[in-house]
């Protein structure tokens, strides 16, 4: 009985608000996000928060043998130290050249990638990160909770040709999967019943990530009401400068054809009008002038009454508080002050004695511990392919 009722009252009921979308549809509203200046700058005070660096040189990321190397005694560990070492600084070099680039995608779309080069005998010698590993470009695939492929998108290419790679050319930094984000499944059924039930790691199907880990994901709908706040606070404000003036003129008299192509020629102003204030919003030149219209009436010829302008003239000022309301919503979600991304009229967080750790310290310290955690796992697989290119050897056991 109950395995026959299971399927209809397991799962949620699926709203607008959690309807499932493509990775396309899910990643490009990341990328609009990203573009919102205070989100972006959000995004890298906590990226700066996590990695640190040394107030000198400013480097990030640090390589440091284990304790078990530093006191070992035998020749065979005093060998694997003294290789280790040989390859800390290349390795450190590399690594902070790229770690912010890394983990600013990683926080923005939930996974980042590099892709990998090397020499046998040598190491790894170089990276890139750049518009060709952007990660809406690149799908990993899975097995398990392993990534073993990546599938790249050439955009630039007419036929929008894929490239695949493996997981000995190409690294991932995935951020932790905190928040369920729904999407559409491109995989069958029976293989998802396959992996829950399957004990053997290899044995696993190989199906391509989901997507997940964005800092953005939770603060979706709270961007979309600021954006919408802002964008009518600007044009009901941009709409109050535009000075238009309207006047009436006498027709009477005037000829039928004469008349009618006047009629005509006032349905293009009216159209003109629209087009002028909707010049003044986009470029702001129809800020600095006055614009004036003629419009036709009967009786007493020849006298022009002006009327003013249609929309009126504010009497109060535009009441930002429902924007600042957004505002420090998104902020919230984000995890920061708002004075710290711009809004210089809350000033709390990071402008005094202890202020910055007072107000926030926990909201960085979660996310930081999250960046953490999938930057050391991808500079593991990193040092990992740098010491099988160098050494033609492998650790199954990254703590070693």
């Amino acid at each position: 009985m109950y395995d026959s009722a299971a399927p209809f009252s397991l799962g949620t009921h699926q709203t607008k608000n959690n309807k499932k979308r493509t990775r396309k549809e899910i990643m490009t509203k990341w990328e609009q996000m990203l573009k919102f200046a205070p989100l972006a700058e959000g995004m890298g005070i906590h990226v700066t928060a996590a990695l640190g660096g040394d107030e000198h040189t400013s480097q990030q990321v640090f390589i440091k043998p284990s304790e078990r190397l530093q006191k070992a005694d035998s020749p065979v560990l005093k060998a694997q130290l003294a290789k280790l070492e040989k390859r800390i600084k290349p390795m450190e070099r590399l690594i902070n050249q790229h770690i912010l680039k890394l983990c600013f995608d990683a926080v923005g779309f939930g996974d980042s990638f590099s892709r990998v080069y090397g020499k046998k005998g040598t190491g790894v010698v170089d990276m890139t990160c750049n518009e060709y590993t952007y990660p809406p470009l690149v799908l990993p695939f899975e097995q398990g909770n392993k990534t073993l492929v990546y599938h790249l998108l050439d955009a630039r290419n007419w036929t929008n040709t894929s490239s695949k790679l493996s997981m000995r050319q190409m690294i991932r930094m995935k951020m932790p999967r905190i928040n369920h984000v729904p999407q559409h499944e491109i995989i069958e059924g029976v293989l998802v019943a396959k992996m829950m039930e399957e004990d053997d790691p290899d044995n696993l199907p190989l199906f391509p990530a989901h997507v997940g880990g964005s800092f953005l994901f939770v603060i979706e709908e709270i961007f979309d009401y600021v954006i919408r706040a802002l964008a009518a606070m600007t044009t009901q404000q941009v709409a109050d400068a535009v000075n238009q003036m309207f006047l009436t003129m006498n027709m009477a008299g005037m000829p039928p054809a004469q008349r009618e192509a006047y009629k005509q020629g006032l349905e293009g102003m009216l159209q003109e009008h629209e087009q002028f204030v909707r010049n003044a919003l986009d470029s702001g030149e129809a800020l600095y002038t006055t614009k004036y219209h003629v419009l036709p009436t009967w009786d007493e010829k020849q006298i022009l009454n002006p009327i003013g302008d249609i929309k009126g003239q504010r009497s109060t000022a535009i009441n930002i508080e429902t924007f600042m309301i957004c505002v420090r919503l998104l902020m919230g979600g984000v995890g920061l002050d708002p004075s710290m991304v711009g809004w210089a009229d809350m000033l709390s967080g990071g402008l005094g004695d202890g202020a910055a750790s007072l107000t926030y310290s926990s909201q960085v310290m979660r996310r930081s511990m999250m960046i953490r955690q999938a930057a050391a796992q991808m500079v593991n697989d990193l040092l990992k392919i740098d010491w099988g290119y160098a050494y033609n050897e492998d650790f199954d056991n990254e703590l070693d």
